[in-house]
């Protein structure tokens, strides 16, 4: 509502340092709500502004963000996506990628190369999330994580320098390259699945 948007970018005016303690932690509250995202685009100015401003005034908050995942042990500022509170490997998976989408909100509300000595650690989370085991019915919540990391890596070109790019674009062809593999294998295998109902029909 434009209420909530009014109050929103009072917040963002208010930055300074006398001010941040007192609402730095209701903005992580939120920022954590399943329903942050729906926000609507007039406000994103200011959010992308509280946000940065609340995990920047606390050193190793993305740190410690990038540390929560399968088989790390990180309890970052984003508690309410922890994994250890999800129940069954689905609900994890989702909670992963949710968490990669505020990843890539964190540094797209940045500022240029703000976090580019974190690369190794975010490409490395990444790339943790594009090798996630499979299992029977596990495919369609793969599908989300990995659109999810895709959109961070789209958020990395945007927020690193030419110079930072060197280490992202092997990564960025190699998947976009299996990607496209695997979507060439799965129409040739339903291309020969359709020519043999064809030929049983013959």
């Amino acid at each position: 509502t434009a209420h909530a948007q009014q109050v929103v970018a009072l917040l963002a005016s208010l930055n300074r340092p006398m001010f941040i303690k007192s609402w730095r932690k209701d903005v992580l509250d939120l920022f954590n709500d399943a329903a942050f995202f729906q926000m609507g685009i007039a406000s994103n100015r200011s959010w992308a502004l509280l946000v940065d401003v609340a995990m920047s005034q606390e050193d190793g908050a993305f740190a410690d963000m990038l540390a929560s995942g399968p088989g790390g042990s990180g309890t970052h500022v984003l508690s309410g996506i922890t994994l250890s509170l999800a129940s069954g490997v689905e609900a994890k998976y989702r909670q992963h990628a949710q968490l990669i989408r505020r990843l890539a909100y964190v540094v797209l509300a940045g500022e240029t190369d703000q976090y580019a000595p974190l690369l190794p650690q975010i490409l490395e989370k990444l790339m943790e999330s594009l090798r996630l085991p499979t299992g029977s019915g596990l495919s369609r919540v793969l599908v989300l994580v990995h659109q999810h990391v895709f959109l961070c890596m789209r958020v990395l070109l945007l927020r690193l320098s030419g110079p930072n790019l060197v280490s992202l674009w092997p990564i960025v062809l190699s998947e976009v390259w299996r990607v496209l593999s695997l979507a060439l294998a799965a129409a040739a295998k339903e291309r020969d699945a359709r020519l043999e109902r064809e030929r049983e029909w013959v």
